[in-house]
């Protein structure tokens, strides 16, 4: 569940994109690299042991710092617990996923997550397969994206990003923010750190459960953000509640391409050519109901997709 994201924008790009409301304004986060061997690269394709951005506070951070200022932080994803002993990348794909059920009571987790070392794992979205047939068929899963900003007709190029910054308003992409915890592993050998993180999973929700029965815990919104990161004023208990899915997504079916991590082409992220989006309220609605009316054959050839906003307007 949840093995595959991709993550495109540049570094100053992304703390564009995660500008947040302060007390006196809104306020761009840090850059911190706190992995000198494991580097943020933009990515069409990543995959667990590999470094996403993700959001996190100075004070769980660095305990010395009584400061509440975000941090974008490149991490291994794949927690690796401050306790294990050997190669800690050996345990990567095993803990790339945390069951929400289980976050208190597994071994890998509960340390974390009692001393608020919450997370957002920042990414355009995440892959996810359906089997058919005895096959998997990939999809692409993201947020509704602004006007004229489509994701299922993505040709954005680097030269791009710097028009996404209007005013100091971002017009750019909106990301994925997902929940995650982290952990910090120290090497018995040269004392180096090791940051890395999970992804939470809960039941998927109505709007998912046709492709998969588990989802990630999408974030969506300031608040729930803020909630979230703000392990000094909002408990564990009250974390929790957080641990929810989401309705508001939109996907489309992409490439087999994407099956192989090795692949980082924008092949990965873009509709299927022969499986083209279609509206709203017609193979989604058949999809929900066995009253639905007989549908066109070439409907019926098409994957579930979403058409995003830009193109409904």
């Amino acid at each position: 569940m949840c093995g595959r994201t991709a993550c495109t924008l540049q570094k100053k790009s992304i703390l564009k994109a995660c500008r947040y409301q302060g007390f006196s304004g809104k306020v761009t986060p840090q850059w911190k690299d706190v992995n000198v061997d494991h580097t943020y690269t933009p990515s069409y394709n990543l995959a667990p042991s590999q470094s996403l951005p993700v959001l996190a506070t100075i004070s769980t951070l660095d305990n010395e710092t009584e400061n509440s200022v975000r941090s974008v932080c490149p991490m291994v994803w794949g927690l690796v617990p401050f306790w294990h002993k050997g190669n800690p990348m050996d345990t990567t794909y095993k803990t790339f996923n945390c069951r929400a059920d289980g976050i208190r009571e597994k071994p890998s987790y509960r340390v974390a997550f009692s001393k608020g070392q919450r997370c957002v794992v920042l990414s355009d979205g995440f892959f996810e397969w359906k089997k058919v047939n005895g096959q998997k068929e990939p999809y692409f899963i993201y947020f509704p994206q602004p006007k004229k900003l489509s994701m299922s007709e993505r040709k954005w190029t680097s030269e791009e990003e710097e028009f996404w910054d209007v005013d100091g308003e971002w017009k750019g992409p909106r990301l994925l923010t997902i929940a995650g915890i982290y952990d910090i592993w120290k090497s018995p050998k040269d004392g180096h750190l090791l940051y890395s993180f999970t992804i939470i999973t809960v039941d998927a929700s109505n709007e998912m459960k046709w492709l998969h029965d588990r989802m990630p815990v999408v974030l969506n919104g300031e608040e729930a953000i803020n909630m979230w990161l703000d392990s000094e004023n909002v408990s564990p208990e009250e974390a929790l509640t957080l641990l929810k899915p989401t309705e508001n997504l939109e996907w489309h079916r992409v490439s087999t391409v994407v099956n192989s991590s090795k692949n980082n082409t924008l092949e990965c992220v873009l509709p299927l050519r022969e499986s083209k989006a279609t509206p709203k309220n017609t193979i989604t609605k058949w999809l929900s109901t066995s009253k639905r009316k007989t549908v066109k054959n070439e409907d019926k050839e098409q994957s579930p997709s979403k058409k995003i906003k830009s193109e409904l307007d």
